[in-house]
């Protein structure tokens, strides 16, 4: 399961495009934890873009 949610972040972050990165871990173990991804604007440019043109929410409706 963790491989399935880190490729579809990644391919997330490779199709908002310059500026977005991606990062993954595990939620706490009581009992089992879950793997959860986000996709974030690491730059200035990014968060702007992100901002004007709603990149995130575009993408994740593309990468399903």
């Amino acid at each position: 399961m963790r491989a399935a949610v880190d490729d579809l972040a990644r391919r997330g972050a490779i199709a908002a495009g310059d500026g977005f990165e991606w990062s993954s871990q595990q939620g706490q173990k009581r009992p089992q934890g879950r793997w959860r991804a986000i996709i974030y604007p690491a730059t200035y440019s990014a968060r702007r873009r992100n901002a004007n043109h709603n990149t995130l929410v575009n993408v994740l409706g593309r990468i399903r």
